[in-house]
């Protein structure tokens, strides 16, 4: 996972206000978002199974 500090409203701000929104550019980028701890811990799970 890529970890990205967000400061202030620019790029990958608005990308990720896209992926948290919008289902279709989600498919088209082929990404996703993932909020909330327990959410994100989950996700962590999965990625250190494989």
């Amino acid at each position: 996972m890529k970890e990205i500090n967000i400061i202030n409203k620019n790029n990958d701000y608005q990308r990720f206000e896209v992926l948290k929104t919008n289902r279709n550019k989600r498919y088209k980028y082929r990404e996703f978002l993932v909020e909330g701890v327990r959410s994100l811990n989950e996700a962590a799970k999965k990625i250190h199974r494989n």
